[in-house]
């Protein structure tokens, strides 16, 4: 099971690494030294796209290249109970500012703001809000809570 506290922490890391990008103003970063700009969309919760999209962004290799990640939450994959695994990426894209905090960035999309405000959002008459809730909740429940 993995640790909650563990993912708290390099969750706080991640939120200030985004406070703390170079070229921010307010909402917006000016990639001033980006010799390349590598930028996507509709991730949705996609472990392997993202796998194969980390490889051909090669930040170690390419420490000008600047990974933009857009629409991370609700995807098709969920547990057996049915709730959304999407938030699995979201730890790792946390993880991986924490790792590159110039280089990777996140613009929320639709489905990312609908989650932070409580907004619902709905895709085959689900609702996605609280299918991500209890992903959250199954992955990350304590042992006599």
């Amino acid at each position: 099971m993995p640790d909650p506290d563990r993912l708290l922490t390099t969750l706080h890391r991640a939120t200030q690494a985004c406070r703390d990008t170079p070229g921010r103003l307010g909402r917006t970063v000016r990639l001033e030294d980006a010799a390349e700009v590598l930028a996507t969309g509709d991730l949705h919760g996609n472990l392997e796209n993202f796998r194969r999209l980390l490889l051909r962004a090669d930040l170690d290799g390419n420490p000008r290249r600047h990974l933009v990640l857009q629409e991370l939450i609700h995807g098709s994959l969920h547990y057996t109970a049915g709730s959304d695994k999407s938030h699995q990426l979201l730890d790792v894209v946390a993880a991986l500012k924490c790792q590159y905090p110039r280089q990777v960035h996140l613009l929320p999309g639709n489905h990312e703001l609908a989650q932070f405000t409580d907004r619902r959002i709905d895709k085959n008459d689900q609702e996605l809000n609280e299918q991500f809730r209890k992903g959250v909740e199954h992955a990350y429940r304590t042992i006599g809570s």
